[in-house]
């Protein structure tokens, strides 16, 4: 039997878990979001009429007051700011949920898989695990779904902390396109760019959608995780249980038929 909890719901936040486990991608993010984040005031830092810094020379030429205001309102974004926006934005797409062009973005083709689909492939929901095992005191069932919930619990924090750090970095791009000016390093990576061509230029614009991606696809995932399941609403595999309620469901069928 398989133990795993790589259920048909599971799956994008699971693989994104695991690959901040092995490649330590939350860190990428992190580094990721303070390099915008300085590139972003780099020129209203200027406007303003501080002279230009060298952010990253091994003995800093930032003004400590600066250096404060500077951390303490990268801290407030990333905390507080960030989290709040990210929350609108996701209300504002949940609330056109029923439309079309969302089912066709966010949906990834689980809704269509029946109930006789899992249950024939020997899946039911945790709930529906939990509350039998419960009714049955049966201890290896009980173990398991708590297990499973456990794993799946991880999977979600791990999950949501990465969709917050991609959404806050996804706003430090927005950001940095419309306020870092021609001279900002997001410009400067993108006008470089535009002038390879051949081969190598194929290859730079590959490699650059590709962080892109990798950038983006943490919050896009959990945005899916958070509509179409829960720790409680997800499946588990429990082949026995899914018999039979696959055996029930044909018997209820088969009755609406006569």
């Amino acid at each position: 039997m398989n133990n795993s909890s790589d259920t048909p719901d599971s799956k994008p936040t699971n693989t994104l878990s695991i690959l901040d486990r092995i490649l330590q991608f939350r860190y990428a993010l992190i580094v990721a979001s303070v390099v915008l984040a300085i590139d972003v005031v780099r020129l209203p830092l200027h406007v303003l009429g501080f002279p230009e810094v060298n952010w990253f020379a091994q003995q800093s030429s930032v003004p400590i007051g600066l250096m404060i205001a500077l951390t303490t309102s990268y801290v407030f974004f990333m905390a507080a700011l960030s989290p709040a926006l990210q929350t609108v934005v996701e209300f504002l797409l949940l609330s056109v949920r029923g439309t079309s062009i969302f089912s066709q973005i966010f949906s990834d083709g689980r809704e269509d898989i029946s109930y006789e689909s899992r249950y024939a492939n020997g899946f039911v929901k945790v709930l529906d695990a939990r509350k039998t095992a419960l009714e049955q005191k049966d201890d290896f069932w009980i173990k398991r779904v708590s297990e499973h919930l456990e794993r799946q619990q991880t999977n979600d924090r791990d999950g949501s902390f990465l969709g917050n750090v991609s959404f806050a970095c996804i706003l430090l791009v927005y950001l940095d396109w419309q306020l870092g000016g021609a001279s900002s390093w997001l410009h400067a990576a993108m006008y470089w760019l535009m002038d390879q061509g051949g081969v190598l230029g194929i290859a730079t614009t590959s490699f650059a959608l590709l962080i892109l991606a990798l950038v983006v696809l943490p919050w896009f995932f959990e945005f899916q995780s958070k509509y179409h399941t829960g720790s409680y609403n997800g499946w588990i595999e429990h082949p026995e249980l899914a018999a039979q309620y696959l055996k029930k469901l044909m018997e209820k069928r088969s009755q609406l038929r006569f």
